[in-house]
């Protein structure tokens, strides 16, 4: 029996399979017309895409020409004006006094011991701090000067004024009456040691002046100092005073070694100079040929080589000059031209730099944020400019011109030099609780810091000098090899319980010198340098110590600055404990003190050549 199924398209079977493949092919082709509709537009979209850049990259590029052509005309006529004023006659000045070192009195380190025996004021209450008195009190034979004491009114006479805690109040107080009513009265000897100047002390309890000695403990104290020194932010680099593009032109390279990095700059294929006479008139003759007031100079590809290479390499404002000079030197050789070669690269990086001349040399000078030691320098118009090289001459003739947004050189180091590596020998470190750390430091680094000057900020006085050195960061071979050897061994431990193993390592593993002992006079050392040679002082060290704090624990510290007799310390900030020590506050935190220097002293102690509170605080960043 057959069925048949019947509807409007057929009456059998077949008919419904071509009502099936009916159906596939107008779906199909309603797929291939949706197809088509939409990629006509997307090719026209994209095709009219491609013209729009297209167009947007001409008028960008045309807009660029038309600018460059402004920058360059600028630079022509800045260019035209400073030849012009290098041909007027230049001042005759005389050297200026050579700013050197002082030469003050330093703290010297000493052996911290629980149970030292020294003269000290000693109090019954764990409110009242120890405090060394050696060094204040005169004989007990001088008498001229007493306490009076009654029932009822304790004047002290001819005493200096202190810094003292008031019992359960977390401050410091300075008293400046004479008369202090006591609730309770201690008699005193009849007679005591006399007090210089006026000094008035308040207090519950009066202490008693006894050989004998009480725990070196010091209790949390609250140190108000109002002193605090703020380091100013370094610089920024400077820049050329507008963009410049190099010509295209067949070129030469001139190679040397900076600090034991190969460094290539471009040079035109046309660079002989040459100087015609070592006047106004010859120097000027000579800048004019470099800097092609015409056209853009054929020099500009040297100039933008040698920026590539500061920027690249991270080199600060000194390694920069360093470079310049290798260069002009390395094609010029020691002469005149090579010289005036390396002023027209550095003022045109945006240097603040003079031409200087004697009978028979020209000279660099450039001026700087520092005052720097040791360096001959000339004042103009109340700016120092320090002299590049010399041969001993005094007087010479200086061209006051300068160009627009220069700026000074900066001895501030802020990023890790980017200089070849020369590994040296293993420097082994332990210190006297047996914590040994190995590690190698960058030979070439340690070059390039002998070679480096050393000065205050203007206006910043002796401390600022430490600026350079505590803001630059260790290199890259100190910190791969040492780091990790730090980090796994305060593994678990406290920031406390690390902190005091950093800081015995570095009051325990390195010996002490002054560096007039070493050296011959006075030198800050890079941190990398206080790995590095055997010998350190007080500064060395807490600027290692900071360094590694902060690197390694991530903690803030500040520098403490004690001027009599000059020393420096840190104090470190722990946010999580609040333990004894004598501590300083800044920004409404708590910084306790960690002396490098005070071998084997823990946080929290200072030496005792110092009184509470005579610390100042300096800012790092």
């Amino acid at each position: 029996m057959t069925i048949k199924v019947n509807n409007k398209w057929g009456s059998d079977v077949e008919d419904k399979n071509k009502v099936q493949n009916m159906k596939k092919f107008f779906a199909l082709l309603l797929v291939m017309c949706v197809l088509v509709a939409e990629v006509y537009p997307q090719t026209d979209f994209k095709k009219r895409f491609e013209d729009l850049r297209t167009r947007q990259k001409e008028r960008y590029e045309k807009k660029r020409s038309e600018q460059q052509k402004k920058f360059d005309e600028f630079r022509r006529k800045q260019n035209e004006r400073y030849v012009g004023q290098l041909r007027k006659r230049w001042k005759q000045y005389d050297a200026a006094e050579t700013l050197e070192e002082k030469n003050i009195k330093r703290a010297q380190p000493i052996e911290y011991k629980e149970d030292s025996v020294s003269s000290k004021i000693r109090t019954e209450s764990q409110d009242w701090f120890s405090m060394d008195v050696t060094s204040v009190l005169p004989t007990p034979t001088d008498t001229n000067a007493t306490i009076q004491v009654d029932t009822n009114i304790i004047e002290i006479v001819e005493v200096d004024s202190v810094i003292v805690p008031i019992p359960e109040l977390d401050t410091i107080v300075i008293v400046d009456t004479t008369r202090i009513q006591p609730d309770t009265i201690q008699v005193l000897p009849d007679t005591i040691p006399v007090l210089p100047d006026t000094m008035q002390v308040l207090l519950d309890t009066i202490p008693v002046l006894t050989d004998t000695v009480m725990s070196d403990s010091v209790s949390s104290v609250f140190v108000v100092n109002e002193d605090i020194i703020y380091l100013p932010e370094p610089e920024e680099q400077p820049q050329p005073m507008v963009p410049i593009v190099p010509l295209m032109q067949e070129r030469d390279y001139v190679s040397v070694s900076l600090y034991g990095t190969l460094v290539s700059v471009a040079f035109p294929k046309e660079a002989d100079l040459y100087l015609n006479s070592v006047d106004e008139m010859g120097i000027a003759d000579l800048w004019e040929q470099i800097a092609d007031t015409v056209v853009p100079s054929r020099f500009d590809i040297t100039l933008t080589s040698c920026l590539k290479h500061r920027e690249d390499m991270n080199l600060c404002d000194w390694a920069y000059l360093q470079l310049v000079q290798s260069v002009a030197q390395r094609r010029y050789g020691d002469t005149n031209e090579a010289t005036i070669f390396a002023s027209y690269i550095m003022a045109q990086s945006g240097y603040k730099i003079r031409l200087a001349y004697t009978e028979a040399y020209v000279y660099m000078l450039f001026a700087s944020h520092h005052e720097i030691y040791r360096m001959s320098r000339y004042l103009l118009d109340g700016e120092y400019y320090y002299r590049v090289g010399g041969r001993g001459e005094h007087t010479c003739y200086i061209s006051d011109v300068g160009y627009d947004k220069e700026q000074k050189l900066s001895l501030c180091i802020t990023k890790e030099q980017m200089i070849d590596y020369e590994l040296s020998d293993t420097i082994s470190i332990t210190s006297n609780k047996g914590w040994t750390l190995n590690f190698q430091t960058n030979m070439n680094l340690i070059y390039f810091y002998e070679d480096y000057p050393t000065g205050n900020l203007f206006g910043g006085e002796e401390y600022s000098k430490w600026l350079v050195g505590v803001n630059t960061p260790l290199d890259a071979v100190t910190k791969n090899t040492l780091y990790p050897q730090l980090k796994d061994s305060i593994h678990n431990l406290t920031h406390w319980e690390a902190v005091s193993n950093i800081l015995n390592w570095v009051q325990t593993g390195f010996t002490y010198a002054l560096d007039n002992e070493v050296w011959g006079s006075d030198r800050i050392f890079f941190a990398d340098e206080t790995l590095y040679y055997p010998n350190s002082d007080c500064e060395d060290r807490a600027i290692l110590f900071s360094i590694l704090v902060r690197d390694i624990l991530g903690l803030d510290v500040i520098l403490i600055y004690y001027d009599n007799p000059a020393h420096l310390a840190v104090a470190v900030h722990f946010p999580e404990v609040e333990k004894e020590g004598v501590y300083f506050t800044y920004n409404d935190k708590r910084y306790i003190l960690c002396d490098p220097t005070y071998k084997g002293a823990p946080i929290g102690k200072q030496m005792p050549y110092y009184t509470l509170g005579q610390g100042r605080i300096i800012v790092i960043d």
